[in-house]
């Protein structure tokens, strides 16, 4: 072997080599096409998957925020109403409250004449003491009645 061959060797042998790296460059470039394709194919899936998943979410958010207003509406209108008869009520007490005025001031001049009467002073203590406690019933707010007895 002279010169010559190992000259010859050396540019087989880098030329080759160079043929190896290109090759060997082809086959990962390959390859790495491969992976990214293999990649981009589940990851297309479950974005769209997701994509449904949150326009589902969505779509109830919508759902759901109709479904309040409809309520809220329902609730201010039967407010409105509870409020309405409210005042109609207040209406109706102050009449009340004015006509029980002028029916005390009309019975404090005729109670004078009645006091005496003893068929009533018993009925108005009655009253007075039912007032005080709800649960006395009416024997035991009557002076105690005599009770005719027969004697032997």
């Amino acid at each position: 072997m002279n010169g010559e061959d190992f000259k010859r060797l050396e540019q087989i042998i880098v030329h080759s080599k160079e043929d190896v790296k290109a090759e060997f460059r082809q086959i990962i470039g390959n390859f790495k096409e491969e992976v990214k394709a293999e990649f981009r194919h589940p990851i297309g899936i479950q974005s769209e998957h997701f994509q449904h998943k949150l326009d589902i979410v969505v779509e109830g958010h919508e759902v759901l925020r109709k479904e309040i207003r409809n309520t809220r509406e329902e609730l201010c209108g039967k407010i409105k109403f509870v409020d309405f008869k409210v005042d109609v009520l207040h209406q109706k007490l102050d009449a009340v409250a004015t006509d029980l005025s002028a029916h005390r001031t009309d019975t404090g001049k005729c109670t004078r004449r009645f006091t005496k009467s003893r068929k009533i002073e018993p009925r108005i203590s009655y009253l007075s003491l039912r007032a005080a406690d709800p649960t006395l019933s009416l024997r035991a707010a009557l002076p105690n009645p005599v009770i005719a007895s027969s004697s032997p």
